[in-house]
C-alpha cells in the first residue's frame, strides 16, 4: 500500500462488497454572519459562494456521514493557519478599504490537510483505504495519527468553519487547534458596517479618516475641527463606542473619534421632508414634499 492516496480510497468498511458511493460533503454550511465573515476575509459582499469547490470535498458516503456528524474534521496544516491568523488581524487593523484579500494570502490552489476525530466521535472506529488495483484495505485505528496528509482542492478559510464547530473542546488542545478557535472567534466578531457593507459613504469617510488618524495623519482637515482638550478626554476615554447603523445592519463599533465627528455632522443636517407620489385621476402622477418634515434619526 502507498504511503498517499486519494481521500476517496478513505473508508469505515473493510468489505469491497460494501463500499458506498462517492459523494460531494460541503464543509461550510452555515448561512448566518455571512457578511461578517466576507468583511474579515477581505471580500466584497456575496462573494462566498458555498456551492463552489472551495467548498466541498468528494468522499466515499460514508465518511460523508461522519464528517456531516463531525466525527471527523479536515484540518489545514499549521503554516496555513498562520497565514490565516496574519490576514485576519491585519484586516482587523486596517480599514475596508485597506484590507487584504484571502485569495492574495492563499490562492485558490490544491492545500494539505490531516482528517483527525471530532468531539462527536463516541465510539471510536478504525478507518480504512481501499487499494482498488489490489482489492485490499490498509487499517488506521483512533486517532488515525498515521494517515497521510490528504491533498485536496477545498479552501483552508472553509475548512476552518467545519473544524471549529467538529474540534473537542477538552484539554490539552494542540496548538493548531488553538488557532482554528481565534480565527473562528475574530471572524465571528462585529465587523464595521462601512464602504460596501453600509450605503452611508459620508459614515464610510469619516471611519476612513479615523483610520488614517491612527497614523499619524491629519485627516480631520476639512472636517468639524476639535480642540486640544476634547482630544484629550477622547484619548483618555475607552477605544471604541457603538453607535446605531442604518437600518437592518446593527450597531455599528467606531473609535470615539469617528462617533464624535459623526455626532456632529448629524447636529448640522436639517429635517427631511418625504418625497409623496400621488396617482391623478387622469393617470398622471404628481410628485411632491410632504408638509410634515421627519427627523433625521
Amino acid at each position: 500500500m502507498a504511503s498517499s492516496f486519494p481521500i476517496t480510497s478513505l473508508t469505515s468498511i473493510s468489505a469491497v462488497e460494501s463500499l458506498e458511493p462517492v459523494k460531494e460533503f460541503y464543509l461550510f454550511k452555515q448561512i448566518g454572519r455571512f457578511r461578517a465573515r466576507e468583511y474579515w476575509w477581505g471580500l466584497e459582499p456575496g462573494e462566498i459562494d458555498i456551492d463552489s469547490h472551495l467548498n466541498r470535498v468528494s468522499v466515499r458516503s460514508d465518511i460523508e456521514r461522519l464528517l456531516s456528524g463531525r466525527a471527523l474534521t479536515l484540518v489545514p496544516t499549521k503554516d496555513v493557519i498562520d497565514t490565516m491568523l496574519e490576514l485576519t488581524l491585519y484586516n482587523q487593523k486596517h480599514s475596508v478599504f485597506e484590507r487584504r484579500r484571502c485569495f492574495e494570502a492563499l490562492p485558490d490552489r490544491p492545500y494539505q490537510y490531516r482528517l483527525i476525530p471530532g468531539k462527536e466521535m463516541k465510539n471510536p472506529i478504525p478507518l480504512f483505504a481501499f487499494d482498488s488495483s489490489s482489492g485490499t484495505f490498509q487499517r488506521f485505528d483512533y486517532p488515525y495519527d498515521n494517515l497521510p496528509l490528504f491533498t485536496l482542492d477545498c479552501y483552508p478559510f472553509h475548512s476552518v468553519m467545519h473544524s471549529d464547530f467538529a474540534i473537542p473542546r477538552s484539554r490539552p488542545i494542540h496548538e493548531t487547534f488553538h488557532g482554528i478557535f481565534k480565527l473562528s472567534l475574530r471572524w465571528a466578531s462585529e465587523y464595521p458596517h462601512v464602504g460596501s457593507f453600509v450605503t452611508s459613504p459620508r459614515v464610510a469617510a469619516i471611519i476612513a479618516a479615523d483610520a488614517a488618524a491612527d497614523n499619524g495623519d491629519d485627516p480631520y482637515s476639512d472636517l468639524d475641527s476639535t480642540s486640544s482638550e476634547e482630544d484629550d478626554m477622547l484619548s483618555d476615554s475607552d477605544d471604541s463606542v457603538s453607535i446605531e447603523g442604518p437600518k437592518n445592519t446593527g450597531p455599528v463599533s467606531l473609535s470615539k473619534r469617528a462617533a464624535k465627528h459623526i455626532a456632529s455632522w448629524r447636529e448640522t443636517l436639517e429635517p427631511v421632508a418625504p418625497i409623496v407620489v400621488t396617482d391623478l385621476k387622469d393617470g398622471s402622477i404628481q410628485v411632491s414634499e410632504s408638509r410634515t418634515p421627519v427627523d433625521v434619526d
